[in-house]
């Protein structure tokens, strides 16, 4: 088992056979720790507002679940598990200052998802990411730094949309897709990325309500 928040974590891979939980304070860091699978499967246990440092997926077909309030302080990369637990989870993928996080989300679907950073770069990768419940992202960094990219990949989403902070723009594509009841949301001066933005549900009783006016910044965006 390792413990998050018992050691220092500034670089290096932490191959990882066993559970994966953040304790006292977590720990922030370029560091990776890769889940490498067992047959009894293996849990990432998280707490709010606690971190840890990147992270890696891959078990080959050995079961992995995601706990609780799980944030992700550099890159984060799925490359194959068995069963793919998220009931409950928020993954919270954060990006330090200056720097740019590579997000692999690989073909699974995930619960909630957070993206956020303090100006930063996010890097999709060119992949597709599933969210069965809600997403949020926003940069921290301060007031007028509304350009700070999401970039080169597409979400699609189930659930509510937020954009927080001063948002982020990039290349982005977001696809709102099935769910009745859902929410879209954007502060005043945030960014929103300039990919196509799709508000496509499942049938007429599918909603999504605006909470705020949204501003798009890509010509021929929505």
């Amino acid at each position: 088992q390792l413990l998050a928040g018992a050691f220092t974590a500034p670089s290096g891979t932490l191959n990882v056979g066993g559970n994966v939980s953040i304790i006292n304070r977590g720990n922030k860091g370029s560091a990776i720790v890769r889940l490498t699978g067992n047959a009894s499967g293996q849990t990432v246990t998280g707490q709010t507002g606690l971190y840890m440092p990147g992270l890696t997926i891959d078990t080959g077909s050995n079961a992995v679940t995601l706990v609780g309030n799980l944030n992700v302080s550099s890159h984060y990369t799925y490359v194959s598990s068995g069963t793919f637990t998220v009931t409950g989870n928020t993954l919270g993928l954060w990006c330090a200052y200056g720097t740019t996080c590579n997000i692999t989300p690989g073909t699974v679907a995930y619960n909630n998802v957070a993206f956020s950073g303090h100006y930063t770069t996010i890097n999709l990768g060119g992949g597709t990411m599933t969210i069965d419940g809600n997403l949020s992202f926003g940069d921290t960094y301060g007031a007028g730094y509304t350009t700070q990219p999401l970039n080169n990949g597409t979400l699609n989403v189930k659930g509510n949309i937020a954009v927080t902070s001063w948002g982020f723009r990039g290349t982005a594509v977001i696809n709102a897709l099935g769910g009745t009841g859902t929410t879209l949301g954007q502060p005043a001066t945030a960014g929103f990325p300039t990919g196509t933005f799709t508000v496509n549900k499942d049938s007429v009783t599918d909603t999504m309500s605006l909470t705020s006016a949204i501003t798009l910044y890509g010509t021929g965006q929505a």
